[in-house]
């Protein structure tokens, strides 16, 4: 990356965004600390927040730092047995990643590699999406049971909502956030029966549940801000094009 770009990339985030970003990271190191978490459960930690923040800033890299941390929520799954987070993450978040990181690419703005949030996405399209979803996790409920999968319904439940918010990610539709954060509240259950369970390393993966729905919240937000940027400088762009065609 040259010095240029690469001080474009930093002046993208402002001061108040370093500083909770630089608490969010204090948290989760600091609690894998305490509760003796292991190397690989804190650096999840970092780059899913990482990853969130990212995304919700819809800055390019949240696709390779999203894939970073998929791989090491993989290795954390399987010594769970959370197989539906296994397959989920295999055949969905990974696949999502590589084919946002080319769409968001090729719909970017070229100046600071923001992506280009679409118009909308049609009622066709989301009966379409989530008959889909349905008939999908229907059918990993019974090939998760086959496993022996450790809470089997809300890891299904997983499976179908993180299908949601990848296709959603991918299409760059502002709604994959809210798809995020029912996925945060499904991955919180999943991780804090850990917890309950007595294994007390995990509280830092809870705790990251917690930083990404705020992450995703402000996401939502930040999404409809540039959203209608973007749409304001397209119609702008138009009437000057009307006004020298005059």
């Amino acid at each position: 990356m040259k010095l240029d770009n690469l001080k474009k990339f930093f002046a993208q985030i402002k001061w108040y965004e370093y500083t909770y970003l630089f608490l969010f990271f204090a948290t989760v190191i600091t609690l894998g600390i305490v509760f003796k978490s292991s190397y690989l459960v804190i650096l999840n930690s970092v780059f899913g927040i990482a990853t969130c923040f990212f995304a919700a800033k819809g800055m390019l890299i949240a696709n390779f730092t999203g894939i970073i941390q998929v791989v090491m929520y993989i290795a954390m799954c399987v010594f769970n047995k959370y197989y539906g987070e296994i397959i989920v993450c295999c055949t969905i978040s990974i696949p999502v990643y590589v084919l946002s990181a080319i769409t968001w690419f090729r719909n970017r703005n070229k100046e600071n590699n923001v992506v280009k949030i679409t118009k909308a996405v049609g009622w066709k399209e989301w009966v379409i999406v989530l008959s889909v979803v349905a008939v999908i996790s229907v059918g990993m409920y019974f090939l998760l049971q086959v496993f022996n999968t450790a809470n089997l319904l809300v890891s299904t439940i997983s499976v179908g909502i993180t299908g949601l918010a990848g296709y959603l990610l991918m299409r760059r539709s502002e709604y994959n956030f809210i798809a995020f954060l029912a996925n945060n509240l499904m991955c919180f259950l999943l991780w804090i029966n850990i917890v309950l369970q007595g294994d007390i390393s995990y509280i830092t993966t809870c705790t990251n549940y917690v930083l990404y729905f705020s992450m995703n919240l402000f996401g939502i937000f930040n999404w409809l801000r540039l959203k209608k940027q973007q749409n304001n400088f397209q119609d702008n762009n138009l009437n000057s094009l009307e006004i020298k065609g005059e």
